[in-house]
């Protein structure tokens, strides 16, 4: 809740300070940092997209501010109690494809008309399950809906209702939903020990080089020497990263970059 409110970090701030003590006691050389990111898997379960939209509407139900919904006729609320309280799983695994479209269309009826009717802006499930629909959904002109189609849906969207933050990646042809993990730390060679000088947390689909300028300037906070060397992978070079670390008089070492395989080897001659 404080860091709702506030936008301050107590847990990092926190790590911070202990870490600048660290630093200080062991004589710690922050001139030379390094940096790698990892994916971690949000442990919410993966849902297909029946599943999603109706446990984003039962959750929501169970959490709705104004029940019962008098507005819905006697045939919708057969429905929404239908959807309530059935297994969505299960749905799924004895209904054939037609079948899922079919009760994707009246789930979208039920929610849209829901949506249209209830305004509870503060209610976190509700958010969520509007934003779910809009999502999964398109309005047509004709106030029908549609379902809108696979390749339309970013790998922004929401993955579970549950967890709303994650997103989905494929990295080094892992399918990934969750989070972007960025470590720094320092790596100079004269060091007896190497400390962690800031840990970031994304969405999945945060790119790398993004964390790049945060990560030093964190580092830097809590460093006793200026940084002088950034050892990364190529996924964190930009044209803003290298004017920035320019800028900063800091030797920007990259390796891996991304892309193709060349076509040629390069050789030095005398």
């Amino acid at each position: 809740e404080y860091h709702k409110e506030t936008g301050i970090d107590l847990f990092e701030k926190t790590f911070q300070k202990i870490t600048k003590g660290q630093i200080i006691d062991f004589e710690v050389s922050g001139q030379s940092i390094r940096m790698d990111s990892k994916l971690i898997g949000s442990n919410i379960a993966f849902y297909s997209r029946y599943e999603l939209i109706h446990k984003s509407l039962v959750l929501y139900y169970k959490h709705a501010y104004e029940k019962p919904f008098k507005f819905l006729s006697d045939q919708e609320r057969a429905e929404l109690d239908e959807f309530v309280t059935e297994k969505s799983s299960a749905t799924v695994y004895r209904s054939t494809k037609s079948q899922i479209k079919e009760r994707l269309i009246s789930l979208g009826k039920l929610i849209y008309k829901i949506l249209n009717t209830v305004s509870e802006s503060n209610n976190t499930h509700y958010q969520t399950l509007k934003r779910v629909f809009e999502e999964q959904y398109k309005i047509l002109d004709d106030n029908k809906i549609k379902i809108t189609p696979d390749k339309e849906i970013t790998a922004k969207s929401v993955q579970s209702p549950y967890d709303t933050e994650c997103d989905f990646r494929t990295k080094t042809g892992k399918k990934t939903k969750g989070y972007n993990h960025n470590i720094t730390e320092t790596c100079d060679p004269t060091n007896l020990i190497n400390l962690i000088t800031d840990t970031q947390t994304a969405p999945a689909t945060h790119p790398d080089n993004k964390f790049t300028e945060p990560a030093i300037k964190n580092s830097q906070e809590i460093l006793s020497d200026n940084v002088e060397n950034a050892h990364t992978d190529g996924a964190y070079n930009s044209e803003k990263n290298q004017t920035f670390t320019k800028k900063e008089n800091i030797n920007f070492y990259l390796t891996g970059f991304q892309g193709p395989t060349g076509q040629y080897d390069l050789t030095i001659k005398d």
